[in-house]
């Protein structure tokens, strides 16, 4: 490739980008965000966040991890919404799964080796 059509295939790769993860829409300027409703689940393999909002879908939802810190923004016509939460452990986003319907959003995240339990030792009675 030379340097005009690599620049081209960025191009497209932005593009499609923004078509696979588009920036939710600006709300209304004098309207604060309101906060998104999240509840973090620490299980044994995996982190479990759960996003309640009546009127929010998945699709809407933009999703931001750095390290172990959660940030979601939404817009839902003029409303917007905001929340941020703390992770138990620092987890790779390109892992991450979503499901979801109107009203409450299920992301989850595998926990690295190093995060999850340990196995307890049984001693064996003699």
């Amino acid at each position: 490739l030379d340097g005009g059509e690599l620049d081209d295939l960025k191009d497209l790769a932005t593009r499609l980008r923004t078509v696979v993860n588009p920036a939710p829409a600006p709300a209304q300027a004098d309207a604060p965000a309101r906060p998104l409703t999240i509840e973090v689940h620490d299980e044994a393999d995996k982190v479990v966040v759960l996003v309640k909002e009546p009127s929010l879908q998945a699709g809407r939802l933009r999703i931001h991890v750095d390290g172990d810190m959660l940030e979601l923004d939404a817009v839902d016509g003029d409303v917007s919404f905001h929340g941020e939460a703390h992770l138990p452990c620092v987890v790779d986003d390109r892992q991450r799964s979503m499901r979801g319907s109107l009203g409450l959003i299920e992301l989850s995240w595998p926990k690295p080796e190093d995060a999850r339990p340990k196995p307890k030792l049984r001693k064996r009675k003699a």
